[in-house]
């Protein structure tokens, strides 16, 4: 079977150490992409302005070059609307398409006013006018909030060019009805084109919306990630530093409190073994924290198989307290994470009878069946009591285990006026040592 372990043991990685938070996604592309296809679409737009207006005071000049060469007003009336027309959109016009998905504003609104008051004067000077319409209604809709005020403005331009056209067509004989119908040709030319427009750049907002809100969620997500990545690590550090720099501290002050009473009985030979047992802890701790600063695999088990560092570690915890400790250890090929699981957790075992049991034996087995492998530490102490409380060790026991797969069972005597000890036992799923 395949087990995920939260916990950092050999080989795992955790959210904080990869970094992964910084890595570009395919939503930043997409919303870069987008940006940059809108920032094409407005110089496009800002250049088809300026030809637009361009070649309409041009056709202007080209159709009426001896009036203004007269100096004729009219003409000249209209290539200075033309002119007013450029400066407005190159002060306010080109702002209010940039920022239109803020809303229509007030450069929005100044300049509009300018474009429609523009475009129905020329129209109503020259026939060339009505060209403008191109530029104005094009604009309107780029620049409109929504479609109903698209709509609303083309048809106010539309009536506006075409209060224009009849006061200039008044008395020439042209046939103002045919006029006004053309004009309303335009206007449902004008309205359907810009329903369309409208929608495909309503489209192309949302879609850049929706990327955006992805981005944020995914940022979001990346945070939380990250920081239980970083509470995972934190819990995994407290249980490693418990499992070994707390209990390894425990034997030494025990060793030491131990060491000054026989000194003061003065027992020398005993002295002097407590504190080559002193030096052995501090050493084994020493190489613990290396360990830990490394996260690497537990010092016990760098040159051992995991019978070996159990039947080492029985020793020790004999040696250290005084307590008869019996082993019974099958030999087993385990995967190097249920190895780590198996010696914290008869570490801790056996940590919860020296501080806590007042035993007189204890003892540790490791069974290995087909499809499970099983820890046993029991001991003849006072048991738990009748309310028992779960400390930090043994929850973290449970979680390292339960991360695995296995099982964690402890039995105690609820009497302690007829005490039978505690027994913890580990049960882990036996998987491929590949």
């Amino acid at each position: 079977m395949t087990t995920a372990e939260p916990v950092a043991e050999p080989g795992a990685v955790t959210v904080a150490e990869t970094g992964s938070l910084t890595r570009p996604t395919a939503a930043d592309d997409e919303i870069g992409r987008d940006a940059e296809s809108w920032s094409r679409v407005l110089r496009l737009w800002h250049l088809g302005f300026y030809l637009l207006v361009a070649i309409t005071a041009g056709a202007l000049v080209a159709e009426r070059p001896q009036e203004l060469a007269d100096g004729d007003p009219t003409t000249l009336v209209a290539l200075a609307a033309l002119g007013v027309l450029v400066v407005a959109y190159s002060v306010v016009g080109w702002q209010a398409a940039r920022q239109h998905l803020t809303g229509l504003g007030a450069g929005g609104i100044v300049y509009l006013t300018i474009l429609f008051a523009v475009t129905a004067l020329v129209s109503g000077l020259i026939p060339l006018g009505t060209m403008l319409l191109f530029v104005a209604v094009s604009q309107v809709w780029l620049l409109a909030p929504s479609r109903a005020v698209g709509a609303g403005l083309c048809v106010l331009l539309t009536a506006l060019v075409t209060g224009a056209l009849l006061l200039r067509l008044r008395g020439t004989g042209e046939n103002l009805l045919a006029v006004t119908f053309q004009m309303a040709l335009s206007l449902c030319f004008s309205l359907f084109l810009g329903m369309w427009l409208w929608s495909i750049i309503q489209q192309g907002i949302e879609r850049v919306q929706l990327l955006s809100d992805l981005r944020a969620a995914q940022d979001e997500l990346g945070r939380t990630q990250h920081e239980a990545g970083t509470l995972a690590e934190r819990e995994r550090v407290a249980r490693e530093i418990h499992d070994t720099l707390a209990q390894g501290f425990t034997s030494v002050i025990m060793l030491a409190q131990t060491a000054s009473a026989e000194l003061e009985a003065g027992s020398t030979g005993a002295v002097a073994r407590r504190l080559a047992l002193i030096e052995s802890t501090a050493r084994d701790n020493l190489a613990e924290a290396r360990a830990l600063v490394a996260a690497s695999i537990p010092p016990p088990l760098h040159e051992a198989t995991l019978p070996q560092a159990l039947a080492r570690l029985t020793t020790t915890f004999s040696a250290e307290t005084g307590i008869e400790t019996t082993s019974s250890i099958d030999e087993a090929r385990l995967d190097p994470v249920a190895q780590v699981v198996l010696l914290r957790a008869a570490q801790e075992a056996l940590s919860n009878v020296r501080r806590h049991a007042r035993a007189t034996a204890t003892s540790l087995s490791l069974r290995l069946a087909a499809d499970a492998v099983t820890l046993t530490v029991g001991d003849d102490g006072v048991g738990l009591g009748p309310e028992p409380r779960t400390g930090f060790g043994l929850r973290g026991m449970r979680e390292r285990v339960t991360a695995y797969g296995g099982t964690v069972t402890v039995t105690s005597s609820s009497s302690p006026s007829s005490p039978s000890g505690t027994t913890v036992v580990v049960a882990l799923p036996v998987t491929d040592p590949a």
